[in-house]
């Protein structure tokens, strides 16, 4: 599972779009109870489920919040058919279902209230990938020692206003690389996916970033 063979016990993770849980209880499995887990998740049914399925792991903390470039409340499109597919962009969701106002968050003051940097730091947003890492580059490039572990779903990106690119491009100008392709075979794979096709990729940062922004 992304991630968790990476984080020994003792260690932060950060689950950004933990959903219902299942990567947040890897973790917590893996860090032990000397470690600490921090679930983000903007929707009141996962959360909820998430919740659920923490309750024997007290040193897990679940927060019902949407990480986005700003700290403002914003709208989350729930998708009827597969809450997995909730998004802040309409145009993400297959199914229209319920619409939740929901409280934003930065994800500087989301790594400032955790303290301890995160060894791991999964980001599975629905699209929002490329404005949470935008907004947060400056403290990004401060972790010397931390897993990245990023969805790249090229449609989603798009209808947020991004693109699989400026996602890439923002990883390599930021020192990270991928474990197990290259940035350009990774552009290869995002320009023929569509609809809702993506991949992950496990980043780790093995050079000084080139650039800040």
């Amino acid at each position: 599972m992304l991630g968790v063979d990476d984080l020994r016990p003792g260690d932060t993770a950060l689950d950004i779009g933990a959903n219902v849980g299942a990567f947040t209880v890897a973790y917590a499995k893996r860090v032990g109870p000397t470690g600490r887990v921090w679930a983000v998740e903007p929707h009141p049914v996962a959360v909820a489920a998430c919740r659920a399925a923490t309750a024997d792991y007290p040193w897990v903390t679940v927060q019902q919040v949407a990480v986005v470039g700003s700290g403002d409340r914003v709208t989350l499109y729930g998708d009827r058919g597969d809450m997995r597919r909730s998004s802040l962009w309409a145009e993400n969701v297959m199914q229209e279902g319920e619409a939740y106002s929901v409280p934003g968050a930065r994800l500087r003051h989301i790594l400032s209230a955790v303290r301890t940097p995160p060894r791991v730091i999964k980001i599975d947003a629905q699209g929002a990938e490329m404005a949470i890492l935008r907004d947060a580059s400056d403290v990004l490039d401060g972790l010397q020692d931390t897993v990245l572990v990023l969805e790249i779903w090229p449609a989603g990106l798009q209808a947020a206003g991004s693109s699989a690119d400026e996602l890439i491009d923002w990883c390599e100008a930021h020192g990270w690389t991928a474990d197990d392709r290259t940035w350009a075979s990774a552009r290869q794979a995002a320009a023929g996916m569509t609809g809702h096709k993506a991949f992950d990729v496990v980043c780790r940062r093995h050079s000084s970033p080139d650039c800040r922004g």
